[in-house]
């Protein structure tokens, strides 16, 4: 007969191969509602916006992208402008906004979280409309308003907790830059522009 050591030692092995062979949870990712996205699709005609890929896939999939040209780094071209949403799910994906020039150059490029264009309303926005209230404003991203000209023709004067001097006053100086304007954050308010001087787009203001 075996000792009662090896009886005990003999149930505690039985047991912890069992809780090893245990299948781990299936963790189900919420599915995006494809319908909800395709009904805000082409109600801003002036931004161009379009389904890029299968919805489900995985966390570098495509999910949805917005795209406009205006003049930018030069004032007789159009640059193109694009806002990509990619990730598993549209309220936890991150957006990727770009600017090309005409000869399809990258001179801007910025990722940010999609939940920032929720700005400072994520807690009052119910949580099932933060995923379309994401994509409506995906939609408005890009819009004639947005672009200035002369870049800085609505700030007086510098100020020093909103700008850089050295880009402020590149920008003030070249009364043919355009700005061009957006939000995503709590508060944030951002201008960019092209300098011709450094040859790249520069941020001239930041507001948080």
């Amino acid at each position: 007969m075996l000792p009662k050591s090896w009886l005990v030692f003999t149930i505690l092995a039985f047991i912890y191969m069992a809780c090893k062979d245990e299948k781990k949870p299936t963790i189900n990712t919420p599915k995006v509602n494809s319908d909800s996205l395709l009904s805000l699709i082409n109600k801003t005609p002036e931004t161009t916006s379009r389904l890029v890929d299968s919805i489900n896939h995985n966390d570098t999939t495509h999910l949805f992208a917005v795209s406009f040209k205006h003049p930018f780094s030069n004032v007789n071209t159009l640059d193109s402008f694009t806002l990509t949403l990619s990730g598993k799910s549209i309220r936890e994906g991150m957006l990727t906004f770009k600017i090309l020039d005409v000869n399809g150059n990258e001179i801007h490029k910025e990722v940010f979280y999609a939940f920032d264009l929720l700005f400072d309303e994520g807690d009052i926005i119910p949580h099932n409309k933060h995923a379309d209230t994401i994509i409506a404003r995906m939609k408005v991203f890009f819009t004639k308003d947005r672009f200035i000209q002369p870049a800085i023709e609505l700030i007086p004067q510098y100020n020093e907790d909103q700008s850089n001097k050295e880009n402020w006053d590149d920008i003030n100086s070249d009364k043919t830059a355009i700005g061009f304007t957006y939000n995503y954050g709590y508060e944030g308010t951002y201008g960019i522009a092209y300098s011709k001087k450094k040859q790249k787009t520069i941020v001239y203001f930041s507001s948080d």
